[in-house]
């Protein structure tokens, strides 16, 4: 079975969602931090709380209570043969109620033909329990009032069909009722999995399989497992060895004279028999008990199971979780619904469902993503030499020209523009000389996709990038092919910006074994002044005829410039390294000369505007 679709009215930070969607296997709800993330799970588990939704549109009067109850609407998703298998285990058979309009038989058959299509059961819960159960619209579990007119229907156990036995059984006794009874046994296969530590060391022994929804008698059911089925525990003693390779084993022995058993932690080796060394679970991680009884219900349990995992990162190192994710996807039938604000979690799990939640004045709201969306973003992310978590969760990029600009960028901002990132996430790009070619609609197309694809990545709120040659025809078809956002730099490369003597001579004298003499500024000046007019260090362009003024410092190629000066300089022993040494030129310009790099500030400082 599987939860197909919940809808949560005046709960928390709801005030009435839309009905959330869910599928088999892995899904995904995702958001920032007190989104409600968290309440959507708690809104599908039997310990629902009656906690209405608190804002001016609920309560308009200061002092007043909230009005109404908490509601919960459920449709879960039944195969054929899991109905029959749980309606054979029910004694003597099952009550399927009808309008009284109706006759039995033709109740019977309507039915065999919601069974015969894997029948969905929908459900509305209080805080208190379950208070409506049904079918479809068209045939009712439990009537609004009165008593119940029933068709008493029993399972054939030799073949899976229906046999009337009752045609007419009045009553009240609506548990009795086949959506109800079936909905509370559907219900009672939800787990939920928190961030919190559990009191999972120690539980009375009872000899019962079933592990609780609160995971409270985990030691008990180990301990049943372990004696009752070696293979199983062993399996499960592997999986989680996998998610925790300095565990070697769990055990649980029994307390003496408590009644009681205790799960014991094996760091060491369990050939060494010695288990005054194991540890208690108590004294161990978070996530330990967590996985541990997570691994539990997907190994020892027949009939599938609703998995609903809070947060994993929030308990598990990343490495671990993605293990944890990959076991999990080798028992699909059950069905797994995660919370997560981690890209690690979304990337690995391949949901088959999305769900972004935001709130705004207290208030939460759900829109479906598609995941084929989120896919697709990986894979242009990779193209452009990012990655998912690069950008995850941010409010929004500016994307610019490589890895130096993402490096040097955000403290020229902050230091020199005097304006703070707040959400915005400064990422460099590859490839881009392609935007100098007939490859550059190509991509700025797989930018604007990134942005603007899929509600898990943020827009791009501009592009600053190189001159290069461009001409300005060029610069201007690109800016207006990306609707105003693409910028650039007003020299030729942001290497022109540091190309200063005194920072040159600073940096170059913190290199090891640059050479046996000091650089000094007044060298590195004379060099560049001897040098700089190079028609190498200009190409295409026109080499202008004096390094004084504008135009030197725009046109010239200060990339290739720096990296010819580092090699004559250092005797042919060093190279100018773009990010190393780009980044330490940046840092000390910013301490001594930060005017040289005010230019690409107010650049920043213009795009970003109040969104910084």
């Amino acid at each position: 079975m599987i939860i197909s679709s919940v809808q949560v009215e005046n709960f928390k930070s709801f005030r009435s969602s839309p009905k959330v969607q869910f599928g088999p296997g892995f899904n995904v709800i995702v958001g920032p931090n007190n989104a409600g993330k968290s309440a959507l799970l708690e809104s599908m588990v039997s310990s629902r709380q009656d906690k209405p939704h608190r804002t001016s549109k609920t309560i308009p009067i200061p002092g007043t209570g909230s009005s109404g109850w908490s509601r919960f609407n459920l449709i879960f998703d039944i195969p054929k043969p899991e109905f029959y298998r749980l309606a054979r285990q029910k004694s003597p058979s099952i009550l399927f109620s009808v309008d009284a309009s109706r006759d039995a038989n033709r109740a019977l058959a309507m039915l065999e033909g919601i069974v015969k299509r894997g029948p969905s059961v929908e459900t509305k819960w209080v805080a208190n329990g379950l208070l409506e159960a049904r079918f479809d619209a068209d045939v009712r579990d439990i009537p609004r009032q009165g008593s119940i007119k029933a068709a008493q229907v029993a399972i054939d156990p030799t073949q899976d069909s229906m046999i009337l036995e009752s045609p007419n059984v009045v009553g009240t006794e609506y548990d009795r009722t086949a959506a109800s009874w079936l909905a509370k046994i559907l219900q009672s296969r939800v787990y939920c999995f928190r961030a919190e530590r559990l009191n999972l060391q120690t539980a009375s022994i009872e000899a019962d399989s079933i592990l609780r929804a609160d995971a409270s008698n985990l030691p008990s059911v180990l301990h049943f497992l372990q004696s009752q089925n070696p293979a199983r525990y062993a399996r499960l003693n592997s999986l989680l060895s996998t998610v925790f390779p300095d565990i070697r084993q769990v055990t649980v022995p029994p307390v003496e004279r408590t009644g009681t058993a205790m799960i014991q932690v094996w760091g060491i080796d369990a050939a060494t028999e010695r288990s005054d060394l194991a540890v208690p679970l108590g004294e161990c991680g978070t996530g330990i008990g967590q996985v541990l009884a997570m691994l539990y219900v997907v190994v020892t349990s027949d009939d599938p199971m609703v998995l609903l995992i809070d947060e994993p990162q929030s308990f598990l190192h990343p490495g671990a979780t993605r293990k944890l994710l990959e076991i999990l996807r080798d028992f699909p039938q059950h069905q797994y619904i995660l919370t997560t604000h981690s890209p690690t979690v979304v990337a690995c799990a391949e949901p088959t469902t999305c769900h972004l939640v935001t709130k705004e004045d207290n208030e939460s709201t759900v829109v479906s993503v598609d995941p084929g969306d989120a896919s697709t973003a990986r894979v242009l992310l990779s193209t452009v030499g990012a990655r998912l978590s690069d950008v995850f969760g941010a409010d929004n990029v500016l994307w610019v020209e490589g890895k130096t600009e993402e490096l040097c960028f955000p403290d020229i901002l902050r230091e020199v523009g005097k304006c703070p990132l707040r959400g915005t996430q400064i990422m460099g790009i590859v490839n881009t000389g392609d935007l100098a070619t007939k490859k550059r609609k190509t991509m700025l197309e797989v930018y604007n996709r990134l942005s603007r694809g899929t509600a898990l990545l943020p827009p791009a709120v501009g592009f600053i990038m190189d001159r290069e040659d461009l001409s300005e025809n060029d610069r201007d078809e690109l800016a207006k092919q990306s609707d105003g956002r693409m910028h650039f730099l007003p020299r030729r490369m942001y290497e022109n910006y540091l190309v200063d003597s005194d920072a040159l001579a600073a940096v170059i004298g913190n290199v090891a074994d640059f050479r046996a003499e000091p650089v000094t500024a007044a060298e590195v000046a004379k060099w560049i002044e001897e040098n700089g007019s190079d028609s190498s260090y200009f190409k295409p362009l026109d080499c202008p005829k004096s390094q004084e003024g504008e135009i030197w410092k725009r046109d010239v190629h200060g990339g290739r410039l720096l990296s010819t000066l580092f090699s004559e300089l250092s005797g042919n022993r060093y190279t100018y390294d773009k990010v190393e040494h780009g980044f330490e030129l940046t840092r000390w310009i910013i301490g001594n000369k930060p005017e040289l790099l005010k230019e690409i500030a107010d650049l920043m400082v213009s795009i970003l505007g109040d969104r910084a």
